[in-house]
């Protein structure tokens, strides 16, 4: 286990390293980008960009959320190793907070094993009413998953439809972000060579630009920013 000063440590590598494509997603989306780290038997809040549209949700810094209920907390479940998820669901409680939350613990097993097939999770109106999020994981060093990220928007902004064409943009990011802490391991290889294929794209198009066929606004969604990211407006 780590401690104290080691888990602060790597929550503020992990806020810095995630925080360009965070906003990247934010702009992109123009809803609300949360990044959340596991703590015991919740989900803490380690950065939150809010959307530019109303309405918004009614999370802040430093707050922790259920895991059974969230779609960040579903991803930190679901990638547990599975003598660790049987210990985390023998000690939390299920609890309803809507009428939409998986409040079953058999259930609940069954809809991880989806989380891990897919990749991502869906929070729809189970943690809170009219708020719908997809959330994606991301990897450190070792290949643990104790971080994730999600993009949340009201349902009337969150279709099903919107939600799944959001789902691979949000995995990207997480991958992204795992490459950059350090994890070598094994994702889906259909993401893996989407980005090598744009990070070609990415430095054929900054050589381009060089040379002054494209314009020099022109740039991809994630290219990195060359200074140095500036704190997020927090939440009160």
């Amino acid at each position: 286990m780590l401690s104290t000063g080691h888990a602060a440590q790597s929550h503020l590598d992990i806020r810095r390293v995630s925080l360009p494509y965070l906003k990247a997603l934010n702009e992109h989306t123009r809803e609300t980008i949360h990044l959340l780290v596991r703590q015991g038997l919740s989900a803490v809040y380690v950065e939150k960009l809010e959307s530019p549209q109303l309405p918004n949700t009614i999370s802040r810094i430093g707050i922790s959320v259920a895991l059974h209920c969230t779609a960040v907390g579903k991803v930190l479940l679901a990638y547990l190793p599975p003598e660790d998820l049987a210990r985390v669901l023998h000690q939390i409680e299920p609890r309803s907070r809507t009428a939409h939350t998986i409040s079953n613990t058999e259930e609940l097993e069954r809809h991880l094993k989806h989380v891990r097939r897919c990749g991502y999770s869906l929070d729809l109106e189970e943690n809170e009413p009219h708020i719908r999020c997809v959330a994606a994981p991301i990897w450190d060093a070792f290949g643990n998953v104790n971080a994730s990220l999600s993009v949340s928007g009201p349902v009337k902004r969150m279709s099903m439809t919107r939600m799944r064409e959001l789902a691979p943009v949000i995995q990207e990011a997480g991958v992204r972000i795992s490459r950059e802490l350090g994890y070598e391991g094994p994702v889906d290889p259909a993401m893996d060579q989407k980005i090598r294929g744009s990070d070609a794209g990415q430095r054929s198009s900054e050589k381009a630009a060089s040379d002054g066929r494209f314009n020099n606004g022109s740039k991809m969604m994630w290219q990195r920013r060359k200074t140095e990211a500036e704190p997020a407006t927090r939440s009160s």
